[in-house]
């Protein structure tokens, strides 16, 4: 199973068909290695055919054999602990074998014991050698000369701010993390459309040249795609749209190919190795993560790892420049708003930490107001290229669904209107209309209002009164300082 990845694995780490204790399984490998080598598939009815065709398929026990050691690897998730079981093993029988010479030696008594020991010791020395490097290229280690002649690719900055300041380049591992519901899949869309036509993400500069996106995952309908894709583009010129067109690619869910994304299921295994060779990404976005994490399950450390691992392996092939973008759920409420930024922004994501260790650059996205969705505040969850960008609020724009920085966002109100939440002591868009609709129309008596039924802080409150402004659920009226209710209602 996933024939190509799993023999190359096992091919360096010095795995020949000798290393099987059963010969079957070894006549079965070197077919496979045949098969490989050939550029044929390694499938299981061509694997029976090519034994077939050298009279080893009776040898092994016929098609049923096949079929019986099939059905006893359920997954190729933890094909790299086989591979090193069955290295381990072969070695551990090489030194067995070994020992019974040099005891065999011994018995004869033809050589000197100081001779047999010095020949035990050599060879028992290339056997740990060989567990140790053998078929292994080992780390790339460059000397200090190495480094001052090395010349960085000129062309692999992906984003970055003004000053030089680049966050993500080409091959780095980036994550954008959220609750439920913040607008994920549409910030992630936007994104791929700036970064096609060379426009700015919320402040952030993207660069060029147009990379080819894929985004696949199982959460979005075609309808939805639809309606974002038909707002977002609409303004654009024909020569603009176009190039959008030849650069971004999205998973439809018209059919049944979605009903596994998951590494570990072979039928899906096929589907991403032949969508990997048709589009040939430059940038691939899994959303959401779990779909496709083996297993399904985002707190196993060591599916994270093998997931990621086997995505560079299934597109990396197909793009020198691949560089994978994963989105994945944050935890819920206040508390989980909290740790978007600051000291506990690794905490922010749902699960394992291993995949914000792995990852050079994430972005955190939260709710500004849970009130209003068309509001998120972005942070840094990790940043290992440059300092830490500064946190952000964005706006949605109702008639295109793309995202622009929001110029009134106050950190410091947003940082206090959560703590309130957490302490049950903040207040929303929709109390500071109540407070309003009650007859209290001057700032200070809606301070006084809303501070007495939810215990907010001034300046919470304040915060409040600008977003209802910005919603046009309040607008502003004489005198100075003075609300009514605006035009939106709740």
């Amino acid at each position: 199973m996933d024939g190509a990845d799993v023999l190359t694995r096992a091919a360096t780490a010095g795995i020949t068909p000798g290393s099987f204790y059963n010969s079957k399984h070894g006549v079965i490998f070197d077919c496979c290695s045949v098969l490989l080598k050939a550029g044929k598939p390694v499938e299981i009815s061509v694997i029976a055919e090519e034994l077939r065709s050298s009279r080893k398929l009776d040898e092994i026990g016929g098609a049923a054999f096949l079929s019986e050691v099939l059905k006893l690897v359920p997954t190729t998730l933890h094909a790299g602990y086989f591979i090193e079981r069955v290295r381990d093993l072969a070695s551990k029988r090489e030194a067995i074998r070994v020992m019974n010479e040099t005891i065999d030696r011994l018995h004869a008594g033809s050589e000197t014991t100081q001779e047999i020991v010095a020949s035990l010791g050599t060879r028992l020395g290339a056997i740990e050698a060989s567990t140790l490097t053998h078929g292994k290229r080992g780390f790339t280690v460059w000397t200090v000369d190495d480094f001052e002649k090395y010349l960085p690719p000129e062309d692999d900055a992906l984003m970055g701010e003004d000053g030089g300041h680049i966050y993500w380049r080409d091959r780095e591992l980036a994550l954008l993390l959220g609750p439920g519901g913040v607008g994920k899949s549409r910030l992630v869309l936007h994104l791929a459309i700036a970064q096609i036509l060379r426009r700015k993400w919320i402040g952030f500069e993207l660069h060029g040249p147009p990379r080819r996106w894929l985004i696949i995952g199982n959460e979005n309908s075609a309808r939805r795609y639809q309606s974002e894709l038909r707002l977002m583009l609409r303004d654009l010129p024909p020569t603009e749209r176009n190039l959008v067109a030849g650069h971004l690619f999205i998973q439809a869910l018209v059919d049944d190919t979605a009903d596994s994304l998951s590494l570990d299921d072979p039928l899906a295994l096929k589907l991403w190795r032949a969508t990997a060779a048709q589009v040939c990404a430059d940038v691939l976005v899994v959303d959401p993560w779990e779909a496709v994490i083996p297993g399904g399950d985002c707190n196993d450390a060591v599916a994270t790892r093998d997931g990621v691992r086997q995505l560079r392996a299934i597109f990396s092939p197909h793009s020198p420049r691949f560089t994978p973008l994963i989105v994945h759920h944050a935890r819920e409420g206040a508390e989980a708003a909290r740790k978007a930024e600051g000291f506990d922004a690794g905490a922010f994501a749902k699960g394992s930490k291993t995949l914000r260790s792995m990852a050079r650059f994430g972005v955190n996205v939260a709710p500004e107001d849970p009130d209003d969705g068309a509001r998120v505040v972005l942070a840094c969850g990790k940043m290992n290229n440059a300092r830490k960008f500064t946190t952000r609020g964005a706006i949605m724009d109702e008639s295109t669904h793309l995202y622009f920085s929001n110029p009134d966002f106050d950190v410091e109100a947003w940082r206090a209107d959560v703590e309130g939440k957490r302490g049950g002591k903040s207040c929303s868009v929709r109390d500071i209309v109540e407070a309003v609709r009650e007859g209290n129309h001057v700032t200070g008596k809606i301070v006084e209002a809303v501070g007495q039924s939810t215990g907010a802080c001034e300046r919470t409150i304040k915060s409040r009164i600008r977003d209802a402004v910005a919603g046009n659920y309040l607008a502003p009226c004489s005198p100075r300082g003075s609300y009514k209710l605006g035009s939106k209602k709740l």
